[in-house]
């Protein structure tokens, strides 16, 4: 509760399963906007994920709108529409029920030979992006008391993504540290949980923005 930190806005229990509901549709659909951060991004094609985020008649209109104006113009080419690739993304609330209890604090440290060590925390506080070729060691830090189990999620976005059929986003069991090499181009990002009991207590999660320049 923005108003009251000690004041909940969860009425009744069904509340729960509702947020929860909402946050696992905002996950699935945040993705869809990514074109709209394109530079080359064209208004039919931010127009056509508006309308897949909203699923509101507006935007159905403006998609008549659109269609109607530039009904002799040739179709925007929307490369990734064309991309053949399997979309495997998990989403942890689809596992375990989510009640956070805890914090873990989630970073990396980036090593490639010949270069001093760097957090990525730091590099994304710059507004930098990673290189391509460089080793990514990803650490947790967690409050929860023992024992409890470590979950990893690595997403890989964008165009190229799509082309080599690497998208990934399967959540694997692991430990408080793990090993990623970045391979190609795109807005990636990394996922941490905390289970104890059947139940994610604690998450967190830090971008890799990924440039082959």
């Amino acid at each position: 509760n923005p108003a009251d930190p000690l004041q909940t806005l969860k009425l009744i229990k069904k509340d729960n399963v509702k947020i929860n509901n909402l946050f696992n549709r905002l996950n699935t659909y945040l993705d869809r906007l990514d074109v709209l951060f394109e530079p080359g991004c064209s208004e039919p094609e931010a127009i056509k994920a508006w309308q897949e985020f909203f699923n509101h008649d507006f935007w159905d209109q403006e998609v008549a709108r659109e269609s109607t104006s530039k009904s002799f113009a040739l179709p925007s080419k929307n490369i990734e529409d064309n991309l053949d690739y399997r979309e495997t993304e998990e989403f942890i609330e689809y596992l375990f029920p989510i009640e956070i209890k805890y914090g873990v604090r989630l970073d990396c440290k980036v090593d490639q030979n010949g270069w001093r060590v760097a957090y990525l925390s730091d590099i994304l506080r710059k507004g930098d992006k990673l290189r391509t070729k460089k080793k990514l060691d990803f650490y947790a830090e967690t409050d929860t008391p023992k024992p409890y189990e470590v979950y990893w999620k690595v997403k890989n976005k964008g165009v190229i993504a799509k082309k080599r059929n690497e998208v990934r986003g399967q959540i694997i069991k692991g430990a408080l540290e793990h090993t990623e090499n970045t391979k190609f181009r795109g807005g990636h990002f990394v996922e941490v949980y905390i289970v104890k009991n059947n139940t994610c207590v604690a998450r967190n999660r830090i971008d890799v923005p990924i440039t082959d320049m």
